[in-house]
């Protein structure tokens, strides 16, 4: 009796931690497919939900990274080789963000074609170490001081969303004027949501901020303000003592009453800034993949609103 009960127990107790995880987390696959449909694996999640926004159903799209994990750490498992099997193409955001995918595919002698998203895009300088020897496809010559997180920018989205449009195209002509379709109401969303950022961003009293790392300039251009420094120089390595006075002394310079944290980085950093100054900490998350964060544009709405409650 008591063994049986003990296994109720922890029967129930199984179904309540999967249940949490299953609410913490969305899943990185896309619509329901047709059948026999072609597949796409994308590596962070903001390209998988872009690319399944005009893929619909027409193409099963998988994301190569779960939530919480970041792109300048992420090391690849049996579990996502397994991802790759039966793809044709793979979407990446190049720059040295995710060329770790270049060298697997590569040393896994596969024929999926890699993509890269950032043809069109006004690059702005940034810190975050590259993978100099990741070789690289379609056209893509390496920036070694471009800031590869553009996707943090409607304006940028609103690009990267039409190369996809034309990947899937190149890839799959026969629906063609679906993907059309899906890209134009896809883009309508993208628009609208940036009209509303711009004209809130009016209204905020600050103009300075600093987050965990150099993943904001994009969006900081887009909205007039000014991500004055970062809490990592380089994510997810500890910044030098040196480093920490000059940030200490950046947040009295212009009266910093906010640092912002990301969920895939450590806070180690900012914990002993805030046992010596008086500081609020928030998050920006540059990825998503949360309950909260679903889609790509909730991801944008979720960050603007953290930005707008510190900056107001």
């Amino acid at each position: 009796m008591v063994g049986k009960c003990f296994r109720s127990f922890m029967l129930a107790l199984l179904v309540f931690f999967v249940s949490i995880s299953m609410m913490s987390f969305v899943s990185c696959a896309g619509p329901t497919p047709e059948k026999d449909t072609p597949k796409a694996v994308t590596t962070i999640y903001p390209l998988y939900d872009m690319t399944r926004q005009i893929a619909g159903q027409k193409v099963e799209v998988v994301c190569l990274m779960n939530p919480g994990e970041s792109p300048h750490t992420f090391e690849f498992t049996p579990e996502r080789i397994k991802r790759l099997q039966g793809a044709e193409i793979a979407i990446k955001v190049g720059l040295g963000l995710d060329d770790w995918l270049n060298n697997t595919l590569k040393s896994l002698d596969s024929n999926i074609t890699i993509y890269d998203i950032h043809k069109g895009i006004a690059f702005m300088e940034g810190t975050c170490t590259h993978d100099h020897g990741a070789d690289h496809h379609h056209g893509d010559h390496h920036h070694d001081h471009a800031n590869p997180h553009i996707w943090l920018s409607l304006e940028n989205a609103k690009i990267i969303v039409d190369n996809i449009y034309h990947i899937l195209s190149e890839n799959y002509p026969e629906y063609d004027s679906y993907f059309m379709e899906n890209k134009q109401h896809y883009l309508q969303q993208v628009q609208d949501l940036d009209a509303v950022f711009k004209q809130k961003a009016q209204d905020f009293n600050r103009k300075e901020f600093i987050a965990h790392h150099d993943a904001w300039v994009y969006l900081a251009h887009d909205l007039g303000i000014q991500q004055v420094m970062s809490v990592e120089p380089f994510p997810g390595k500890e910044p030098t003592p040196a480093y920490i006075i000059q940030l200490q002394k950046t947040i009295d310079q212009y009266d910093i009453k906010t640092v912002f944290i990301e969920p895939q980085l450590s806070t180690d950093v900012v914990n002993f800034l805030t046992q010596d100054m008086d500081l609020e900490v928030k998050i920006l998350d540059p990825l998503g993949g949360t309950e909260e964060t679903e889609t790509y544009l909730k991801l944008m709405a979720y960050n603007f609103e953290q930005l707008k409650s510190a900056l107001k």
